[in-house]
C-alpha cells in the first residue's frame, strides 16, 4: 500500500501541467500516430484517409482517466507495464489470468495492463473492421496507436517510471516532454515494412522488454547531463542539460519512434486482415475460354496485384492439369507490385471443363481463386444422350425411346448401330447417312421375351476415324402373372395372358381333367389347350389358388357367334364403357358372371370368363384404353344362361385322392384314395405332356382306402400327373402332381 500511495503521489506531480500527463507528451504520440499511416498499403485506403484523425485524437486515452474506477480494466492502469516490479519478468506469463492466479489482482492492476490493453484494442478494431462500423474504426485505431506509443516510452515499461528509485527523480517529464517538445523536429522516421503479426501479445512483450533495457541508459544520461550542466536537479533544469539529455538518448529515442510507426502500422494491418477486409482478387477474375476442338489450345492470362503490405509467394495449385495450364506456377510478387499468369486451355478429351484454379500463398488472407471454364468437342458428332433408363415393364410389352445425332463433322456421316441384344432390344433404324450439319434421330425398342436386368451398351460406328461412340441403355423386366381364386366345384375362368405352355395340366394340375369345358354354337366341348379370349367351365375338386404366368394382354378381340358366348378377360379389369363391337350395332345381352349362382357383371374381371348372347356374329373388343366409340348396345334378355355341363345329373360325393408319399420320391412312391361305393376304378399315370405312361389300377373295386405303389425306375426324372377316374353309381375324377427326381 506504501508504495501505491507514493506512486498516485508522483503522478500528481506529474499531471500538474498537460503535457505531463502524456506518455511521450502529446507531441511523441502525435507523431506515432501521423506517421505510422505512411507504411500502410494502398489497399487500406480507409486508414490513409483519416490520418488527421488518428493526430488529433492520439491522446484521447489520458482524458478518459478517472482514478476513482478501481477496476481491472479501469483506463489507469493501460498505459504501463511496471514489467520489472515482478521476478524473473523476462518469462512474465502472458495469459492474464495466470498472472492474476501467480500475484493477485491488486498487485496486476498496479503494474499495469498495458499488453493486455493493446490486445483488448486490436481485437475491437478487427471486430469494428468487419461490421464496417467506421466511426469507431477511427476511435480504436487512435486509442490503439496511444498504448502502443505507451510501450515504446521506456519510463512506462519500469518501477523506476520516473527516476524516483535511483535519485532521478522527475526524469519522467523531463525525457517524454520537455526533450521531445524541444527536439521533436529532429524526430525523422522512415517508411519501411510492415507485416502481419501471428501472435500479438508475444509481439507486445517482445518491445516491452526491449524499452525496459533503455531506462538504465536514460537514467545514465541523466546524469551525464546534470553534471556538464552543473544543474543539481532543483528547479527548472537549464537549456544546457536538455542538450546533453537529448545527446545521450536521440539514437535510441529516435529508434523507438521508428519501432513505434511501424508496430502500431503492422498491428492496423493485422486488424484489416483478420477482419477479412483485404482480400486479393485476379483480373479478370474468371476466364471463360469459349468452344474449342480437342487437341487445339487457347491461351489467356490473369494479373495478380499485391495489395498487402507483405511480399506474396504465389504457389498455384491447378486441379486439371490435364486440361488447363498455368505458367508460372510460382512467383514472388513484392508489396504493390503485379505479375502476370498464363492459362492455357488445352482439352485431352471433349467435354465441358469448368475449374478453380488457386493460387495459394504465404499471407493471412484467403486464398486467390480464378475460374475458368471451357468447352471441347472433336471434329465428329455429337449425340443429345448417351444414357437411357427404360422404366421397368413386364415380359411382352414394349417401350420407345430415341437418340438424336448432330452431324459437326463438315462431311457425310455414316452411321451403323451396334445392338448387342437383338432378343430384347431393337434399333430402328439401324444405319444411315447424314449431310454434313444436319441432325437425324433413331429410336430404342424395349421389347422384352425374357425376364432379367438388362445393363447394355450399344456401339455407334462411323466412318470419321475416331473411336466409335457408346451410350447405355438400361432396363428390368418381369414375367407379369395373375392369380385365379378358384372354388371347389364349378368355375367360369379364362387366361388373360399370353402364357408360355397353355396346356390345362400346366396351367391347371388340380383340375378335374375331363371338367374343362368352352361353348360354341354346337353346346360345349371338352378342351385341354387354353385359348386367349374364350372363357372356360372348370371344375375343381377342392379351393385353392392358381398363379398363372404370361405376356400380358391389354387388348383382344373376341370373336361371337350368335346366341350364347363365353367370353375371356385381359390383364386388367375392364368397364363394360371400355368395350365396342364390330359391327357397331350388334345387340348384347348382359354379361353374366358366376359365383355358385348367375349375377349380372358390369366389369369383366381379369381371370374371369362370362355369359354374354350376341344377336348376330361380330367380334368383341377389350381395351383398358379409353373407348372413343359408340356404348356397345345391351338388350337385357330374363333368360340365363346355360348351366354347366351335366349339372344336372352330377353329384360328387365322398370320394378322394391323396398326395402321393413321399414325394418328390426316387424312384418308388405311394398313392392312397378312397372310394365312396363299389365302381369301377382306373388310376392313370400321365406324363407333362398328358400322354398316358402307365395304368396302375383298371378293375371293378369294393369302398374303401386303397394304396398303390408307382415303381419309377424304367421312367426319367421329371413331372408326373395321377388321375383317378370312378364309374358307376357316381361319376368322378381327379388328378394330383408327383415328381420324380432321380
Amino acid at each position: 500500500m506504501q508504495k501505491n500511495l507514493i506512486k498516485y503521489l508522483i503522478l500528481i506531480i506529474l499531471f500538474i501541467t498537460p503535457e505531463a500527463i502524456f506518455a511521450w507528451g502529446s507531441t511523441g504520440h502525435k507523431i506515432i500516430n501521423r506517421r505510422a499511416v505512411r507504411n500502410l498499403p494502398e489497399s487500406m485506403a480507409i486508414f490513409k484517409a483519416d490520418s488527421l484523425f488518428y493526430e488529433a485524437h492520439a491522446s484521447d486515452a489520458d482524458y478518459r482517466r478517472d482514478y476513482s474506477d478501481t477496476s481491472l480494466y479501469a483506463e489507469q492502469w493501460r498505459h504501463y507495464l511496471d514489467i520489472d516490479e515482478y521476478p524473473d519478468f523476462q518469462n512474465l506469463p502472458r495469459n492474464l489470468n495466470t498472472l492474476i492466479s501467480l500475484y493477485g489482482l491488486n498487485r496486476v492492476k498496479n503494474n499495469g495492463t498495458n499488453p493486455w490493453a493493446v490486445i483488448w484494442f486490436l481485437d475491437s478494431l478487427t471486430a469494428q473492421l468487419a461490421r464496417n462500423d467506421n466511426e469507431k474504426v477511427k476511435q480504436t485505431a487512435s486509442d490503439l496507436g496511444h498504448y502502443i506509443g505507451d510501450g515504446f516510452q521506456p519510463l512506462h515499461c519500469t518501477a523506476n517510471y520516473n527516476g524516483q528509485l535511483t535519485g532521478n527523480d522527475g526524469i519522467h517529464s523531463r525525457y517524454e516532454s520537455t526533450m521531445l517538445n524541444t527536439y521533436q523536429s529532429q524526430i525523422i522516421t522512415q517508411i519501411s515494412d510492415i507485416s502481419y503479426i501471428s501472435s500479438p501479445i508475444d509481439y507486445v512483450f517482445d518491445y516491452i522488454l526491449y524499452s525496459n533495457s533503455l531506462v538504465d541508459s536514460i537514467l545514465q544520461a541523466d546524469n551525464y547531463a546534470k553534471l556538464v550542466s552543473g544543474w543539481n536537479g532543483v528547479g527548472t533544469a537549464p537549456s544546457s542539460y536538455y542538450n546533453a539529455l537529448w545527446d545521450k538518448t536521440k539514437d535510441f529515442t529516435i529508434s523507438a519512434f521508428q519501432k513505434a510507426t511501424i508496430t502500431l502500422a503492422s498491428l492496423w494491418y493485422t486488424a484489416y486482415l483478420n477482419s477479412g477486409k483485404l482480400q486479393i482478387f485476379p483480373e479478370p477474375a474468371q476466364i471463360n475460354f469459349g468452344e474449342i476442338y480437342t487437341g487445339n489450345i487457347i491461351i489467356d492470362s490473369v494479373t495478380i496485384t499485391n495489395t498487402t503490405a507483405e511480399t506474396l509467394i504465389i504457389n498455384v495449385v491447378n486441379p486439371d492439369t490435364q486440361n488447363f495450364q498455368v505458367l508460372p506456377f510460382q512467383a514472388t510478387i513484392p508489396k504493390g507490385q503485379s505479375y502476370k499468369f498464363y492459362i492455357s486451355f488445352v482439352p485431352a478429351v471433349t467435354g465441358t471443363f469448368t475449374e478453380d484454379i488457386i493460387f495459394a500463398h504465404n499471407l493471412s488472407i484467403p486464398p486467390i481463386y480464378l475460374r475458368v471454364d471451357g468447352i471441347s468437342y472433336q471434329k465428329s458428332f455429337s449425340i443429345d444422350q448417351n444414357m437411357i433408363n427404360f422404366s421397368d415393364i413386364f415380359v411382352g410389352e414394349n417401350q420407345i425411346d430415341s437418340i438424336f445425332i448432330y452431324n459437326t463433322s463438315g462431311t457425310t456421316l455414316n452411321i451403323n448401330i451396334i445392338n448387342p441384344d437383338t432378343l430384347n432390344f431393337s434399333v430402328m433404324p439401324i444405319n444411315f447417312d447424314l449431310p454434313a450439319d444436319s441432325s437425324g434421330k433413331f429410336y430404342i425398342i424395349f421389347h422384352p421375351e425374357v425376364e432379367g436386368t438388362f445393363d447394355l451398351q450399344f456401339l455407334i460406328e462411323h466412318n470419321l476415324g475416331t473411336t466409335p461412340v457408346l451410350f447405355n441403355v438400361n432396363g428390368n423386366s418381369t414375367i407379369f402373372s395373375i392369380t385365379l381364386d378358384l372354388k371347389s366345384d364349378w368355375n367360369l375362368i379364362s387366361v388373360p395372358v399370353a402364357t408360355f405352355d397353355s396346356t390345362v395340366l400346366n396351367l391347371f394340375s388340380n383340375s378335374l381333367f375331363d371338367y374343362f369345358y368352352s361353348y360354341s354354337e354346337t353346346g360345349y366341348q371338352k378342351q385341354y389347350l387354353i385359348k386367349n379370349g374364350i372363357g372356360y367351365w372348370a371344375k375343381f375338386g377342392q379351393a385353392h389358388t392358381e398363379v398363372v404366368k404370361g405376356k400380358p394382354l391389354y387388348i383382344d378381340t373376341i370373336q361371337l357367334n350368335s346366341g350364347w358366348n363365353i367370353v375371356g378377360s385381359i390383364s386388367n379389369d375392364i368397364n363394360l364403357s371400355n368395350l365396342s363391337t364390330e359391327p357397331s350395332d350388334l345387340v348384347l345381352s348382359n354379361f353374366y358372371g358366376y359365383n355358385g349362382n348367375y349375377f349380372i357383371a358390369e366389369t369383366l374381371k381379369c381371370g374371369s370368363a362370362y355369359w354374354v348372347k350376341a344377336n348376330n356374329k361380330g367380334k368383341l373388343i377389350l381395351s383398358t384404353k379409353s373407348n372413343n366409340h359408340s356404348v356397345i348396345n345391351i338388350d337385357p334378355t330374363s333368360a340365363n344362361p346355360p348351366p354347366p355341363p351335366g349339372a344336372r345329373d352330377e353329384f360328387v360325393q365322398n370320394y378322394n385322392l391323396y398326395q402321393n408319399f413321399p414325394n418328390p420320391f426316387n424312384p418308388i412312391t405311394k398313392i392312397d384314395y378312397y372310394l365312396a361305393r363299389n365302381a369301377y376304378v382306373q388310376l392313370i399315370i400321365y406324363d407333362v405332356l398328358g400322354k398316358e405312361v402307365l395304368k396302375l389300377v383298371d378293375g371293378f373295386q369294393d369302398s374303401g382306402s386303397k394304396s398303390v405303389i408307382f415303381d419309377g425306375g424304367n421312367f426319367p426324372s421329371g413331372i408326373y400327373f395321377y388321375k383317378l377316374m370312378v364309374n358307376g353309381e357316381d361319376y368322378y375324377t381327379i388328378v394330383k402332381k408327383m415328381s420324380l427326381i432321380k
